[in-house]
């Protein structure tokens, strides 16, 4: 494990990686932390101060920690205002001076230089000069050979990270480079981690929960990093979700969502997966605003399709995650940033003409989210043209090609058996649909009259298919953020008629809110989670979408903007 590790803190930058882990380290090692490091803040050389024993003298010392990324060459060592000799001498002229609260000024002073590398011979003789010329304090270097071994002895001790979750996280880093894995090997691993008798049962339960989400949180790092050597970062975003929906299960399940500490380390797990996405954005922006950007390796419909709409999930699941976080905390670069994913989800579903024609039934779970990320964020004539060519293209395969429509079945061997070899008939290949009625509510949420009378015209076309929508019963949120839900607590209403005009849908709509507000079968409560929970929690177990999310924007004022309260 200290091999992976230290090939880990190799691979990480200065700036929100390894100066997020030396905080957790400082804990773990009894050190209390008085400063960490601040965008915009001006630090002296000091990205962590740090009061606590010195395990090499047992005194009471001020830690002072200078954080550089990757090995310490000659040119790292003294190349400008970011250099290691330039950080050293800003310590010791400035914050010594002037940063260390006066309660604190009389103890020693421990001055580290933390790096995820190697300092390398060339190096040496300059660091050891340095040291000789201010005897005054005591200067330690931690390479990643040190701080891999710091962090295995204090953070992944074998009462925590014990041996079975070692070995899954070894085997997970292996399977990385392959892109048809699914991470059952990491998802074994947080559920031994986060269920380990050895420690559940423990007195300050708290403390040892807090210890687990730390474990998470460097596991997530580490395979982030290895996703990004295997050029594969959807590796990361699974990983992302899944640590967050199986985290917050275990918080709820154990009632400790009330503790400040452990909410805040997982808002801190939650900021992981936003710095992720963004990471992931960045990687496929180009691809987003290009023609047939998405499916330009695929072969045929049946892969562009699974493509595009996995990344149209994907996208839309991001920018919520974004725009209601923002919305939470009102910050208004979040909420820019969610305009951005916005305006390049539209650009996903204009390019790609396959994003009119989704290939299976349970592609409305990425349809509903891009939608509702789109109302949030205004977009609604963007919506209305893609609802139009969503119904036109199922009128069009259903009847004319009799193939290429949305089928209800989940199994790629009957797809290619019913669009290549014509096992199946059309009207079996679709005797279910959720997208329809998916839409149509859509449409009276959002008062699009002649789109609802085309799906009107769609259904006469279906008489063999039976449309349904799935509503969550109560108590399913045992399950909700762990696996496929939907028979664990769901009601389906199916089948479901739609009525003849839109203001008779939308008065049933109004009726429906009220009623089930009141009727004990129906989880209609989503705000005991964070935000965009349920949401990533449909996109990544395929559960249909919480209708009650959506639903209620049928009493929002649509125009000019959306309220997202």
């Amino acid at each position: 494990m200290r091999l992976l590790i230290r090939e880990y803190l190799s691979m990480l930058k200065e700036s929100d990686e390894l100066d997020l882990i030396i905080p957790d380290l400082l804990n773990a090692m009894n050190i209390d932390v008085l400063a960490g490091a601040q965008k915009g803040v001006r630090q002296d050389g000091v990205d962590v101060h740090g009061i606590g024993i010195d395990p090499d003298t047992g005194l009471k010392t001020n830690f002072l920690i200078t954080i550089k990324r990757g090995d310490i060459s000659r040119t790292v060592w003294d190349s400008g205002v970011q250099s290691v000799r330039q950080s050293l001498v800003e310590i010791i002229d400035v914050y010594v001076k002037q940063k260390i609260p006066k309660t604190h000024r009389k103890l020693p002073i421990k001055i580290i230089l933390c790096f995820g590398g190697e300092m390398k011979q060339e190096v040496l003789p300059n660091w050891s000069g340095f040291t000789e010329d201010h005897p005054k304090f005591i200067f330690d270097e931690w390479s990643g050979d040190k701080l891999s071994g710091l962090i295995e002895k204090h953070l992944t001790d074998e009462n925590l990270f014990f041996d079975e979750v070692k070995k899954y996280m070894r085997r997970n880093i292996v399977f990385l480079s392959d892109p048809d894995y699914n991470l059952n090997h990491y998802v074994e691993m947080l559920d031994n981690l986060l269920n380990s008798k050895l420690w559940l049962n423990k007195a300050n339960k708290e403390n040892e929960v807090l210890k687990a989400l730390k474990i998470i949180s460097l596991s997530l790092g580490m395979i982030n990093q290895y996703s990004i050597e295997a050029g594969n970062l959807e590796h990361t975003i699974n990983a992302s979700e899944l640590s967050l929906l199986r985290a917050w299960s275990f918080i709820i399940e154990n009632k400790l969502h009330e503790s400040k500490k452990i909410l805040q380390r997982y808002y801190q797990l939650n900021q992981q997966y936003i710095n992720y996405s963004a990471q992931y954005y960045t990687k496929m922006e180009k691809h987003y605003f290009c023609k047939d950007g998405m499916c330009k390796q695929s072969q045929d419909s049946i892969t562009s399709s699974i493509v595009t709409f996995k990344q149209i999930g994907i996208l839309a699941t991001f920018g919520l995650e974004h725009l209601l976080f923002a919305h939470l905390r009102k910050d208004e670069q979040g909420q820019e940033n969610a305009k951005i994913i916005s305006n390049a989800l539209v650009q996903v579903i204009d390019n790609n003409t396959i994003s009119g024609s989704p290939c299976y039934d349970g592609q409305t779970i990425d349809i509903c989210l891009a939608i509702y990320f789109l109302c949030l964020t205004g977009k609604f004539k963007e919506i209305k043209s893609w609802i139009r060519v969503l119904i036109h293209r199922f009128h069009f395969s259903y009847n004319i090609l009799e193939r290429h429509f949305p089928v209800s079945c989940d199994s790629l061997d009957m797809l290619i058996e019913f669009e290549f070899n014509d096992d199946h008939t059309k009207e079996k290949m679709a005797d279910l649909s959720t997208l329809i009625p998916t839409l149509a509510y859509w449409c009276a949420i959002l008062d699009f009259q002649e789109e609802y009378i085309n799906i009107l015209k769609l259904v006469e076309d279906l008489k063999e298919t039976c449309l349904q929508l799935w509503f969550p019963g109560k108590g399913i949120k045992e399950y909700f953020y762990k696996k496929y839900a939907a028979n664990e607590g769901g009601i389906a209403e199916a089948p479901l008629y739609l009525p003849e005009t839109l203001d008779e849908l939308k008065t049933r709509i109004k009726e429906f809110i009220e009623f089930s507000a009141k009727n004990e079968s129906f989880e209609t409560v989503w705000n005991d989670a964070p935000p965009a929970l349920p949401l990533v929690a449909s996109r990544q177990f395929r559960t249909p979408v919480v209708p009650f999310y959506w639903l209620r924007l049928i009493n929002v004022d649509m125009n000019p903007e959306v309220t997202l309260d």
